[in-house]
């Protein structure tokens, strides 16, 4: 399973206007093992194309989480955004994102 840090990421996604959609995934804080100091929360945000932007507040624990709207059109691009909060280590604002893995959007069973 691979893991990366999210620098600003997007996702084109095929969707059908007004079939709503799920996205699951799962996130944790980076760590000394990721390349970056200890840290006990890392915030980021997850956004669908004209829908309101949700942020997310990972922890050192892996934990999934779900993101839902209802597209309204056939593309719709699905981003993920580091968070621009301090590092707890050093003050400066680093712009690094969590660590994010095992996405899926899919649209529920009719």
């Amino acid at each position: 399973m691979r893991r990366c840090r999210i620098p600003r990421h997007r996702h084109r996604l095929a969707t059908t206007p007004g079939r709503p959609v799920r996205v699951t995934f799962r996130a944790r804080a980076a760590g000394p093992d990721h390349g970056g100091p200890a840290q006990p929360e890392r915030t980021f945000g997850v956004q669908a194309d004209g829908h309101p932007r949700a942020t997310v507040t990972a922890t050192d624990e892996w934990r999934t989480w779900t993101y839902d709207f209802t597209p309204t059109g056939a593309g719709t691009d699905l981003r993920f955004t580091p968070g621009t909060g301090p590092s707890p280590a050093s003050g400066a604002r680093t712009g690094r994102g969590p660590l994010v893995t095992d996405v899926l959007a899919r649209a529920p069973a009719c």
